[in-house]
């Protein structure tokens, strides 16, 4: 049971960390188009710049992974599903499978 938690939490930090990963890359990204728009680090107009570039990333991110999911979803078909009923004597036995 132990081995189980501990395995459990190792993946829930891991994932924690991969986020934290790609947020600080995504961030790096926005200083960087910043820097490459004439924006002096360390003044506000390059801290404004940053968090604006970084948010419209994000929501473009978030744009993305959610029209992937509708994809998937749209696709998605559900198995068919059969139903085989049985009688014997006054006792109907039905599986839908």
């Amino acid at each position: 049971m132990r081995v189980v938690l501990a395995a459990m939490a190792v993946l829930v930090l891991g994932g924690c960390e991969i986020q934290r990963q790609i947020e600080a890359d995504r961030r790096q990204a926005a200083a960087g188009r910043c820097l490459d728009y004439g924006f002096k680090p360390g003044t506000p107009d390059f801290a404004r710049c940053v968090m604006q570039t970084d948010q419209a990333m994000e929501r473009r991110d978030d744009e993305e992974n959610y029209r992937a999911f509708e994809s998937i979803r749209r696709s998605y078909t559900p198995p068919p599903t059969t139903t085989s009923c049985q009688q014997i004597g006054t006792f109907v036995n039905c599986r839908t499978f």
